[in-house]
């Protein structure tokens, strides 16, 4: 028997049930509703040796965010780090996650609960740099990379 992509989709869509009738393995492309959520912050990070420019919404360094942009200034040169925005949210294993940091900047988060996080920044609609972080992630991961006019992004994933 020929398996027809209509047919695959029919089987990968129905539950299997065991002899007391309990679900034992769902549909594997959705997030499993009983996993735990897990919370995070999205922060956009800009690094330059220029001043704060007073035109635009940035924000000093949270101190909570000291640790991770001190890593930061080991590997980068800009000594000024501004915040730019700032997005919370909860995600689930099998759960995908797009968030819109700025105008040029969003996020694919992807949470695998056995191979863990794989990140992804999109710049102006371009996928910009791919990174992925076993699990649990109790430290903060950082993205990093080259800006215009000499100055860097980073997008730092915080657990809550």
């Amino acid at each position: 028997m020929q398996i027809t992509p209509r047919l695959r989709h029919f089987l990968a869509a129905i539950i299997f049930y065991d002899v007391s009738s309990h679900v034992i393995c769902a549909d594997p492309n959705k997030p499993d509703p009983k996993a735990p959520e897990m919370k995070y912050q999205a922060i956009l990070v800009w690094g330059t040796d220029e001043d704060k420019p007073p035109d635009k919404n940035l924000k000093d360094i949270d101190p909570s965010l000291h640790g991770p942009v001190e890593k930061l200034k080991k590997w980068l040169k800009w000594k000024n780090y501004y915040e730019v925005n700032r997005k919370e949210f909860t995600i689930r294993a099998g759960e995908n996650k797009r968030l819109k940091l700025s105008d040029k900047c969003e996020l694919q988060v992807n949470y695998h609960e056995k191979e863990g996080m794989d990140v992804e920044v999109f710049g102006e609609g371009k996928s910009v740099i791919k990174s992925k972080q076993s699990m649990p992630l109790k430290e903060p991961l950082v993205v990093a990379g080259n800006a215009k006019n000499e100055t860097a992004w980073a997008v730092i994933i915080k657990p809550e």
